[in-house]
């Protein structure tokens, strides 16, 4: 599928590194839609999120440092990786406690987007989740990165957030995630601006993984493991 402009020139260099976009060919709930993003170009599928307990990444860490790197088919280095902000927390909750439940061997990362996630992962009382996922704040680079290539898009965002009805192009990341707590706390119905900008922040993460050099395994939150995909995924390519 095409992406946003700036984002579509980025290569790949194997056939399978976008483990994520196609991460749907698993034997479970693996339900992943397509929808238009924010300004331009189809994007992957939006999703709900769950969360389960997590420890959070230190600020002194690298963002490729940070993720978790697991081995894949063919001694291949992948992370898998959920989006949410802290409205689709009961999906994200759901699908890491099928992941425990069906002894998956690694661990996912998720992408924050919003400041409520990370602290409701800490505070699961699941013992089985904890420490299980790492969760990274994400929406600071997130939103840098919008602005930079998709500016547009990052336009149409601002009078959604908290205490704004105009648009404010010259905030600072810093102010601009300070009015961001309405869009991380709520669920947004498909289509809305909100939900295409969740959309839209998988492509990020996607490229964002790739970019560290290794393949990129994304799903929705609003799914659940029953077994384990991996085998599926190894293929000659």
């Amino acid at each position: 599928m095409p992406l946003p402009k700036k984002i579509s020139d980025r290569q790949t260099t194997s056939p399978y590194k976008v483990f994520g976009a196609i991460a749907l060919l698993v034997p479970l709930l693996l339900n992943i839609s397509v929808s238009i993003g924010i300004e331009s170009g189809d994007l992957m599928s939006a999703l709900p999120d769950l969360i389960l307990p997590t420890r959070t990444t230190k600020s002194n860490q690298s963002f490729c440092e940070a993720l978790p790197v697991s081995s894949g088919p063919q001694g291949r280095k992948f992370v898998h990786v959920f989006v949410s902000n802290a409205g689709h927390f009961p999906f994200l909750h759901n699908v890491l406690l099928s992941m425990v439940n069906a002894s998956l061997s690694w661990r996912p990362v998720v992408f924050a987007v919003g400041s409520g996630v990370c602290h409701m992962l800490r505070d699961l009382a699941e013992v089985k989740l904890k420490d299980y996922a790492v969760c990274y704040p994400y929406l600071g680079r997130l939103l840098y990165q919008l602005r930079r290539d998709e500016p547009k898009s990052f336009e149409q965002i601002q009078p959604f957030l908290a205490k704004s009805n105009t648009t404010f192009l010259n905030d600072t990341i810093e102010e601009t995630i300070a009015r961001f707590d309405e869009v991380d706390s709520t669920f947004y119905g498909w289509g809305s601006t909100e939900h295409k900008f969740l959309i839209n922040s998988k492509l990020y993460a996607l490229r964002d993984i790739l970019e560290c050099g290794f393949d990129a395994f994304v799903t929705d939150t609003d799914i659940g493991f029953i077994s384990d995909p991996l085998p599926y995924f190894d293929i000659d390519g």
